[in-house]
């Protein structure tokens, strides 16, 4: 950004070859950020968040294509159920109907809209200073799994009673 307001200042100073220079090289500073792996990761996860939320969007109540499959092949009711129609009135900022379809909904989906500020700020981070990354990847590794533990805990734990009850 700084780039672009300098040249706009500058420009009336320097010949049309060295402003081109300044772009190609900007240029080439960004097609090499956009081979860091933990870019194409964030964008990645990104655009996943970005999907359930649309998921959530587009669908409410009852008309979800993907069904409660446990529930229906076995009668358990596992701590998820409901969880897309709870995501359903999230966005759509009925929170306490959430709360009643689904308890730990607040709680997932807070985990993904988190993620998703997280990626932002980290394609940010690693746009502005590219050499951080095994640095910012280390964090960004450690925080999204704790992250991930708190708000899915229910889920993570319903899951090791059940395959304690199997054994």
């Amino acid at each position: 950004m700084a780039f672009f307001f300098y040249s706009l200042i500058f420009y009336g100073k320097r010949s049309k070859t060295y402003y081109l220079q300044e772009v190609r090289v900007k240029n080439n500073q960004f097609s090499r950020a956009l081979l860091n792996p933990h870019i194409a990761i964030s964008f990645a996860l990104g655009f996943v968040v970005l999907f359930v939320f649309a998921y959530s969007l587009l669908f409410s109540g009852s008309s979800h294509p993907i069904p409660a499959l446990l529930t229906e092949q076995t009668g358990i009711i596992p701590p998820s159920k409901g969880l897309s129609s709870a995501f359903s009135e999230i966005v759509r900022g009925n929170f306490s109907q959430a709360i009643v379809l689904n308890p730990h909904s607040i709680r997932i989906f807070a985990f993904f809209a988190l993620q998703l500020l997280v990626r932002f700020f980290i394609v940010l981070i690693l746009f502005t200073f590219p050499n951080l990354w095994k640095k910012l990847a280390i964090a960004d590794g450690l925080f999204s799994l704790l992250l991930f533990i708190y708000c899915f805990y229910p889920l993570i734990e319903y899951t090791f009673r059940m395959f304690a009850a199997l054994v």
